[in-house]
């Protein structure tokens, strides 16, 4: 079923268009949420509230999928930090922890990440790069992929696409800086 008609049934308040939801995007809701938050469990549970989050929504804005994933990644990373409050562990910490050496406020990558404006200019920048660099990026931090599934996907060994994103993360320091953030 086409996203617009999804979002028709949406707006109606009909029930069907969770299921329709689930069907065509639940496999990516469920392995985006797999790859940040490591359990199959806290994937389900996220998975679950996404689609609350869009029964409850008054009214979604633009594609459902970008929607889906941005909402996704938001309550990702609040159950991580509900989850993870007193230990420290691989997954979502990792990838915040790789960018936090090019966001502002590094001592704190997560609070820096979430703020409106940097979001706006980590957009600018993505625009501005080449699509398998954007491509990379969105992969690896906000899908949360492993680099070892990236790479074997695209045919090349991790330790290349490691090169490629530490020299993303450096334009990135850069562009921001240039932009007046504090890194």
């Amino acid at each position: 079923m086409e996203d617009s008609k999804i979002l028709e049934l949406l707006s109606r308040r009909d029930e069907s268009a969770l299921a329709e939801i689930s069907q065509k995007y639940g496999a990516k809701l469920k392995s985006v949420a797999q790859n940040l938050l490591g359990s199959p469990e806290d994937a389900e549970e996220c998975v679950n509230d996404v689609l609350t989050a869009a029964w409850d929504a008054s009214e979604i804005r633009g594609a459902l999928l970008p929607w889906l994933l941005r909402t996704l990644r938001n309550i990702a990373i609040s159950l991580y930090r509900k989850n993870h409050s007193q230990k420290r562990s691989c997954g979502l910490e990792t990838l915040l922890s790789e960018l936090g050496d090019c966001l502002p406020g590094a001592e704190n990558p997560e609070a820096a990440f979430e703020g409106a404006e940097l979001s706006k200019e980590i957009e600018r920048f993505l625009n501005a790069q080449s699509v398998s660099d954007r491509a990379l990026f969105v992969k690896r931090y906000f899908l949360g992929e492993a680099l070892g599934t990236i790479a074997e996907a695209e045919h090349v060994k991790a330790k290349k696409l490691a090169d490629r994103l530490y020299l993303i993360r450096k334009r990135l320091r850069t562009y921001l800086e240039k932009e007046g953030f504090d890194v």
